[in-house]
């Protein structure tokens, strides 16, 4: 019996022997979240790997791994990491890596996502990982340690310790013997995989090494530092390297299966072929954007290259440079968006480019370009009648022209307090006749008019910094505009004159909507809240955002009952609010980095969300609904965030006491809130693997004994439920994960440190702990009593240990290399500090 994913792989396959493909769509509807009935944008590349018969390309992307047949750029699979975080493939493509909820390491098939193995033991600082070729093993990074585990156990098999920094590359030989590393500020070691030992390490590489590739079949390394004006290939039989000069800085490296040849992209943005014996260049590729490759591979026989941009993918012939295939629709990022007034065309905008989307033809209609380093298009908008487009990067407000595809014009800000020629945040809004383009940017006090977007015609003038939004009331007759100032204005469109200023947020507003009818006007900020202002008297209700820092779009539904938020650059989830209760109704779940804008078609029937993973998702909004429905009877979802986890017990706990109906933490009933209900929400609780340090939006920092009260206070209860028994036995291994198996000293961070920093430990039993900070010399000269502590994890800023970068007398210590000791009873440990000013 095949699986679903065999069945629709050699559907796949069947079409392709029937049908000639010559483009391959930007669209797909691979494993779209609920609610969702599009996908637009493939996220941008981070690394590429071929299958051994060479058949396959897989390739690694911010918001999951997407496969493809490798002659003809067909989309194959597409796995989405669904929130967790994939972190690489195996050389035989059959697994991969994925972070999942709780900082749990999972192995996973790249056939069916199915679990092969969960590594046993604290995975909490994983974040570099390598398989060796057998994928029998796995090589973790974590901080300046290197873990290896059994992949058919799961369980750890070896530490590796010798690096002084934290550990920031790691590489097997093609026998998987030897595991080659290096970290920050330290030297390249090679480990004996079968007895955990350094075999030698290379010091040609002081400064770190970006990257290092083994050949084929194991006979040399190519390394490149990270001040990359040369390469070094190492003999792995006689230990003897000799160094390649190259004349500009090395991006990105591959080298050819026979080991000939190194594909190189250098810091002139220069991509070629490299023949390692002659030293010289072989072949050029041009096509790419400068400076933008982020991962080079060779097919296994090395006939083809392939190369993946942060929104780019080719496939090269190898030694004639000419371009075999282009793979579109890979995205850097979409920071903004907007929908054609006929919803025929998205327009989405990401760093140096513009992406026109045909949604009825479901292709790519078009593109524009500035060739500016990492400008931006945050903000994009469409004139009435569709046929401009305007966009503003920094202070420059350009105009494009749709139907001929070209760039018409810049429009330049005047007036205000212009502080910087680079502004973020900005706001670009046509009135509702098409007449006037209302704009503003972050560090420019005025809201500027242009008439027909031509012609500047005025300057509203009031706000005492810079402006984040601008919208038109939905008769063209007034202007709301929000600021860093942490206001929000109304402007009588006719005289420019400041109608009213609306004083509640504490902190920058970041955006302003108007819902259909103009009788309310929502405002979110940085505060994390959204306001919403009745425009006839002034009043303001205020909606707490359960968002993880702040709220920095806003959108109303057609109908005006719901307003859409999204929270921004570390936020993955869009919310959706009842305007007339300011209840969450639901939570819409599909992006896996921070969604950083959201609009409405003009027909209201589809929401876009735009994501830092580079990828758009078009949810239906009658299903958003429907869906709402389904998580409204999951009672333990007591938060209404959309699932159940440990912000939930919290939540329980912040209620104790508590009486009265309509408690949502009254789980059972009973009309007060107690131990018995924080029971059934850990019940519910699934996959608990490891312990978080704090949990969002609150000031609770779960700890051993925290737990441990509530496990005593479980016991107390008589006539436990079933249900309830449950949930003690989740807070029994919540608690186990809250214990340290060892007493650890942990580096430092930032170091160099300048001058604070953080020093992270962990402890076994409770105990008294001293830092005591030393001289290279050894003299004493500043001692940290950190006084008795539980058990527990003390990673966090607010549980780490903390030196200010003074001695004892409060004088800051000159620059240089430091040395701290942790003492808790019998433990002792030292480790680096450099002081860099």
């Amino acid at each position: 019996m095949k699986t679903k994913k065999q069945q629709r792989t050699l559907a796949l396959y069947i079409i392709l022997l029937l049908l000639p493909i010559f483009y391959v769509n930007a669209y797909t509807k691979w494993d779209l979240p609920d609610g969702a009935k599009q996908r637009i944008g493939k996220g941008w590349i981070s690394n590429l790997t071929y299958s051994p018969d060479g058949k396959r390309l897989i390739v690694e992307c911010k918001n999951g791994i997407w496969i493809y047949d490798s002659h003809t750029g067909v989309e194959m699979d597409f796995i989405p990491n669904n929130g967790s975080e994939f972190y690489a493939v195996s050389p035989n493509t059959k697994m991969y890596v994925s972070v999942e909820s709780e900082n749990r390491v999972n192995i996973r098939s790249l056939d069916d996502e199915s679990i092969i193995t969960t590594l046993i033991g604290d995975t909490s600082k994983t974040w570099r990982v390598a398989f060796s070729p057998d994928g029998s093993k796995l090589a973790t990074a974590v901080n300046d340690d290197i873990l290896l585990w059994d992949l058919n156990t799961g369980e750890l098999i070896s530490t590796l310790i010798g690096h002084t920094s934290s550990v920031s590359q790691l590489a097997f030989s093609p026998d998987g013997n030897t595991l080659i590393s290096d970290s920050w500020h330290d030297i390249v070691r090679m480990w004996d995989v079968a007895t955990a030992t350094e075999k030698w390490s290379l010091d040609q590489h002081r400064d770190s090494i970006k990257t290092v590739i083994f050949s084929q079949d194991g006979s040399k390394v190519v390394s490149v530092g990270k001040n990359p004006t040369r390469f070094q290939v190492m003999d792995m039989t006689t230990g003897k390297t000799h160094t390649i000069p190259y004349p500009y800085g090395i991006n990105e490296i591959a080298l050819s299966p026979d080991g000939k040849y190194i594909a190189i992209e250098d810091s002139k943005g220069v991509f070629l072929l490299y023949d390692i014996n002659l030293n010289e260049k072989i072949v050029e590729y041009p096509g790419h954007k400068e400076n933008r490759i982020r991962s080079i591979t060779f097919s296994p026989d090395g006939k083809t290259l392939a190369s993946g941009g942060e929104d780019e993918l080719f496939l090269w012939d190898t030694l004639t440079g000419e371009r075999k295939l282009a793979i579109a629709g890979h995205s850097n990022g979409c920071i903004g968006l907007t929908f054609s007034p006929d919803g025929n065309i998205l327009a989405t905008g990401s760093y140096e480019q513009i992406n026109l989307w045909n949604l009825s033809l479901g292709t790519q209609q078009g593109m524009f370009y500035i060739n500016e380093f990492y400008d931006r298009f945050e903000t994009v908008a469409f004139s009435k009648d569709g046929n401009i487009l305007v966009s503003q990067n920094g202070r420059y407000i350009h105009l494009w022209d749709i139907p001929l595809n070209t760039h018409l014009g810049v429009l330049t800000v005047n007036g205000g307090i212009n502080k910087n020629s680079s502004a973020f945040l900005a706001g670009l809004e046509f009135s509702p006749d098409g007449e006037l383009l209302a704009g503003g940017n972050e560090f420019n006090t005025a809201v500027h008019i242009w008439y027909k977007g031509r012609t500047h015609i005025d300057a509203f003038i009031g706000h005492t910094a810079g402006v984040t939004s601008v919208k038109f009331s939905p008769n063209g007759t007034i202007l709301a505009s929000a600021s860093n100032d942490k206001t929000v204005r109304i402007w009588d469109v006719s005289t420019g004159s400041n109608i009213n200023t609306l004083n509640g947020h504490l902190d920058r507003v970041h955006c302003v909507d108007f819902n259909e009818d103009g009788s309310i006007l929502a405002s979110c900020s940085k505060d994390n809240s959204i306001i919403l202002w009745d425009m006839s008297n002034g009043d303001s209700t205020v909606i707490q955002s359960i968002h993880r820092e702040e709220v920095r779009k806003i959108a109303f539904s057609n109908d005006g009952k719901h307003l859409v938020s999204c929270g921004g650059w570390e936020d993955n989830d869009v919310k959706v609010w009842d305007v007339n209760t300011g209840e969450l109704v639901t939570t819409l779940i599909g992006h896996s980095y921070g969604v950083h804008d959201i609009a409405f078609s003009p027909n209201g029937q589809t929401l876009a969300s735009g994501s830092l993973d580079g990828s758009v998702l078009l949810w239906d909004y009658n299903s958003i609904l429907n869906t709402a429905d389904k998580h409204e009877l999951l009672a333990e979802d007591v938060n209404s965030d959309g699932v159940v986890d440990l912000q939930d017990l919290i939540f329980v706990v912040l209620q104790f006491g508590k009486t009265g109906v309509d408690n949502s933490a009254d789980l059972n009933g009973d009309g007060v809130v107690n131990i018995e209900d924080l029971l059934l929400v850990a019940a519910a609780l699934e996959n608990i693997n490891s312990a978080p340090q704090k949990i969002t939006g609150t000031n609770v920092i779960l700890d051993p004994n925290i737990v441990q009260q509530w496990i005593t206070q479980s016991q107390t209860i008589s006539n436990i439920t079933p249900l309830q028994q449950k949930g003690l036995a989740v807070l029994e291994k919540l608690l186990l994960l809250f214990t340290p198996e060892n007493t650890v000293l942990l580096p430092n961070y930032p170091n160099p440190a300048n001058p604070e920093t953080w020093i992270p430990y962990q402890l076994k039993a409770p105990s008294n702990v001293t830092i005591r900070i030393y001289t290279v010399k050894g003299e004493l000269i500043r001692t940290i009593e950190v006084g008795q502590q539980p058990a527990g994890i003390y990673h966090s800023r607010n549980r780490a240990a903390y030196w200010d970068g003074k001695n004892e007398y409060g004088e800051h210590v000159a620059s240089g290399s430091y040395f701290l000791t942790l003492s808790s009873g019998h433990f002792t440990a030292t480790r680096q500090i450099i002081i860099r000013k």
